[in-house]
Order: C-alpha cells, then structure tokens, then sequence
C-alpha cells in the first residue's frame, strides 16, 4: 500500500497545504499537538491501536537472560519507530530517558 499526506498551514496571509510522508506528518502533528485527518479506509487497514502490538507480540524464548527493564524499553520503542508508532515512541523515549537521568 501507498499512502500519501499534505501537510495543511494556516497563516494570516491564507492557507498553505504541503506534500510530505505520513510518517513526517503524524511526527509532526504529534509535536505540535495538532488534528489529525485520513480517510477511513486507510484507518482501518493501518491503524494501530497503542498497547495492541505487546497482545499480539510472541513471547520471550525461556533460554534467553532476563533483560532489564531499560533493555526492554529500547526494543520496545524500536519496534514502536519501525512500526511508525510515533506516539508510543516518544511514550517510551521519555521513559527511557527519565530512567537514565534517575542513576
């Protein structure tokens, strides 16, 4: 699939409407605490609903050593960011980063 985004701008001087990837658009209204629009369709094939990817994530083989509760947080915001899940990712980044300040 191929999704397209346009970034809209109000200004005083009119509206300005831009072309740019999904990703930037959803990282970028996220920051800015702005609305964000799409069609339907597309919602529902690609949406995802935030603490849906750890239901369906396959467990931890038994072998492996426990990881830390920080090693975890970085493969979890990993997949967050491959997965375009800017929301979750900066959740995680900034838990991440509070525990590393905290030591």
């Amino acid at each position: 699939s191929i999704f397209y985004a346009r970034i809209v701008v109000q200004t005083n001087d009119g509206i300005i409407e831009l072309d740019a990837r999904p990703s930037d658009s959803v990282a970028i209204a996220i920051r800015t605490k702005c609305p964000m629009y799409m069609h339907e369709k597309v919602y529902r094939e690609a949406a995802v609903i935030i603490g849906e990817e750890s239901q369906t994530a396959e467990p931890a083989p038994a072998e492996e050593e426990p990881q830390s509760e920080l090693e975890k947080l970085k493969q979890d915001l990993q997949k967050a960011v491959d997965a375009e899940n800017f929301e979750r990712a900066a959740i995680l980044r900034d838990k991440i980063n509070k525990m590393t300040q905290d030591n």
